[in-house]
């Protein structure tokens, strides 16, 4: 979550046209998907998860090409472009630290199935 608020806060101050006041947590919520994504892949080698992450990367890049946000309406102007950096920042450290390591194991609780 870290990297995701770092990057968009490299966004909001590096920018050009970046809002003054960013008031939403857009930003750090794609960051996370991205993250929960990364780990259920890792934990379950359940790659369909990335479907998730591409429908993600398509919302923010008609955003982006919009000007605004599809889903949602606020008292405060959309910052799309603070999503996708948030998203790609937290991409970028999830396969910084899989080209790094590896695969990362997960041993499984007791009660989870070894079937899975």
């Amino acid at each position: 979550v870290g990297a995701g608020m770092a990057g968009v806060d490299i966004f909001l101050a590096l920018w050009p046209g970046a809002p003054m006041i960013y008031c939403g947590l857009s930003g750090l919520l794609n960051a996370m998907l991205v993250m929960i994504v990364f780990h259920i892949w890792q934990k379950n080698g359940y790659y369909p998860v990335f479907a998730i992450a591409a429908v993600d990367m398509l919302k923010i890049s008609a955003e982006i090409n919009n000007g605004g946000a599809l889903i949602s309406s606020a008292s405060w102007p959309s910052a799309p472009t603070a999503h996708g950096f948030g998203f790609a920042t937290a991409a970028a450290l999830c396969l910084a630290l899989y080209a790094l390591r590896g695969p990362m194991i997960i041993p499984r609780r007791p009660w989870e199935s070894a079937t899975r």
